[in-house]
């Protein structure tokens, strides 16, 4: 016995259940009968696949309306055949395609009893898949090697999610191989009762393959529209590549810059083998004042105020001023600094003023920087990476214009790595380096806040802040003139938002300007706990110093947003 199944996802089902729950309620309160107090219990029987029983609990309007009583066992009974339809719907979306499902009423007890049984009967499983095109030919989707393998295949449950979701994955592979029209006709499902199994046909149009045209930005109010077209990341003529295009509307929406970021291909009737590309975007504020709190045991308390231009002359120039509060446990004052910077082409004009004390004295310096970086960044996200790398150089020129006669030369290089152990982001191996050297100056004429330090957050973990290394006989750290800094990481993920990350940091300061490899190297396993939610992972470490001194904690704890590195 074959028959033509009509598909309902179990959000469907979820929906049609919402909408039934704020019908039942707007009768309730609209009716005479707000006050009727026929109490009842239901319960569904003779379901043993769990997530079946969770689902038909899920959109039962005997369950979720049991807060809302019906006003006679008249309407209850009305209520439990709309749940007949509602459990059978739900059944089929996961493959049960020949559940049945009736009910009894014992009204003689109080509460009413409601037992809905359930007969999910045999789970019906797919026995082929064909795709065609509108003239009912065969057609050959490409797919991508290195794309996930797509959510079907013969012989799987006959669950409805899957057989929609293997049709969206077609379109996609269609979009990736140059077909940015591709579209969906009417599906075919068919359900044979006697072999308990289902057929399904897709029918796609895939339209004519294209290449790039040209592009066309609109939208913009201050930004200057060079600023989008340098981010577009395909070249006109190319084939056509949708992965191309969310790859541009992911860098625009990162960059900040924008609320919304729309890329539309459209027929060209100039060109009639290219598309058109109409990206439409609407640009943010682009003033932004914030705020941020962290806590860890070596620092303390510390709290962060900015205030951000990110488009300063129109071309995507940053302003950005910074007042930053913190608490250094190794010395018993409260340290209060600023910043400024104007960035533009990479390079940042900075005027730094301190005040530092060190033993039982203070000595003011004033210094004057010329700090310059550069960065790349081929990560795939900003707080949670789990493929690419990530290098920066930062070289900051000093000279002092009161106090000690100082001029000399800051740097730092550092890179990190991230690899997937399998196609998704549950195992993932990330490892970070850095060396920082100064030239120029001795080690006593060096400003300590200038100084050269390792631990901490963001370096050595297990020690504490700027500790992971040579200290004083007060147990101060000395500082250096270089340091070397090495991290280790596994990333597993136990849940979609629970991980742990098992990690070692390396690493220490020297006197000398270059590192000096053969001295003692200050080594720090931990454990970290991660909870991913939408905006990036709020991490927990603990840390713990391998060879631990008399000065050094047994262990180190951070709290913070996004992954270590």
């Amino acid at each position: 016995m074959f028959a033509e199944a009509s598909l309902v996802t179990s959000r469907a089902a979820r929906r049609r259940g919402l909408t039934l729950l704020i019908g039942g309620a707007l009768a309730c309160l609209c009716g005479p009968s707000v006050l009727a107090d026929l109490r009842y219990k239901a319960k569904i029987t003779g379901v043993e696949d769990s997530s079946l029983a969770d689902l038909l609990d899920e959109v039962s309007e005997l369950k979720s309306l049991d807060d809302r009583l019906p006003a006679s066992e008249e309407a209850l009974r009305r209520r439990a055949d709309r749940d007949l339809g509602l459990l059978q719907d739900a059944a089929h979306s996961l493959g049960y395609w020949n559940a049945q499902f009736s009910y009894e009423i014992d009204a003689a007890s109080d509460p009413v009893d409601v037992t809905v049984m359930a007969n999910p009967g045999p789970l019906y499983r797919i026995v082929s898949i064909e795709i065609r095109d509108p003239s009912g030919k065969p057609l050959v989707v490409p797919i991508d090697p290195a794309a996930p393998p797509l959510p079907l295949k013969p012989g799987d449950p006959a669950r409805t999610e899957p057989v929609i979701a293997t049709e969206n994955a077609l379109l996609a592979a269609l979009g990736h191989a140059g077909y940015p029209f591709a579209k969906r006709g009417e599906r075919r499902v068919v359900v044979d009762h006697d072999t308990r199994t289902m057929a399904i046909t897709y029918m796609l149009d895939p339209g004519h393959r294209m290449r790039f045209g040209t592009a066309s930005v609109t939208g913009l109010e201050r930004l200057d529209p060079g600023y989008v077209e340098r981010r577009v990341q395909w070249h006109p003529g190319e084939p056509y590549d949708n992965r191309k295009v969310d790859e541009t509307r992911k860098l625009l929406i990162e960059s900040g810059l924008f609320s919304t970021v729309k890329i539309t291909p459209v027929n060209d009737l100039a060109a009639p083998d290219q598309a058109r590309m109409e990206i439409e975007t609407k640009e943010r504020v682009h003033r932004t004042i914030g705020g941020g709190l962290a806590y860890n045991t070596s620092e303390g308390a510390g709290a962060r105020v900015f205030w951000e231009n990110r488009n300063l002359f129109g071309g995507a120039e940053s302003l950005r001023l910074t007042l930053d509060v913190g608490q250094r446990r190794f010395r018993p004052d409260l340290t209060l600094g600023a910043a400024m910077s104007i960035e533009k082409a990479n390079v940042v004009q900075e005027a730094n003023f301190g005040s530092l004390t060190a033993a039982q004295r203070t000595q003011h310096y004033s210094l004057v920087g010329l700090p310059l970086y550069l960065k790349l960044d081929r990560s795939d996200d900003l707080l949670n990476p789990s493929r690419g790398y990530r290098g920066q150089t930062n070289l900051t020129f000093y000279r002092s214009f009161s106090g000690p006669d100082l001029t000399f030369a800051s740097g730092r290089i550092s890179a990190s790595t991230y690899q997937r152990l399998t196609d998704s982001d549950r195992y993932v191996i990330a490892g970070f380096a850095a060396v920082s050297s100064i030239e120029g100056a001795s080690l006593a004429e060096l400003p300590a806040d200038k100084r050269i330090y390792a631990g901490g957050g963001g370096s050595i973990r297990a020690y504490a802040f700027q500790k992971a290394g040579p200290l004083d006989i007060n147990n101060n750290p000395i500082g250096g003139k270089s340091s070397l800094e090495l991290s280790l990481e596994a990333r597993i993920k136990i849940t979609d938002t629970i991980g742990i990350v098992p990690f070692v940091d390396a690493g220490s300061f020297y006197p000398s300007s270059v590192p000096q490899l053969g001295h003692q190297l200050f080594y720090g396993p931990g454990l970290g706990l991660r909870y991913y939610t939408a905006f990036g992972p709020v991490r927990l470490d603990v840390a713990t110093p391998l060879k631990r001194r008399s000065a050094d904690s047994p262990i180190q704890v951070y709290i913070s947003l996004g992954q270590a590195f």
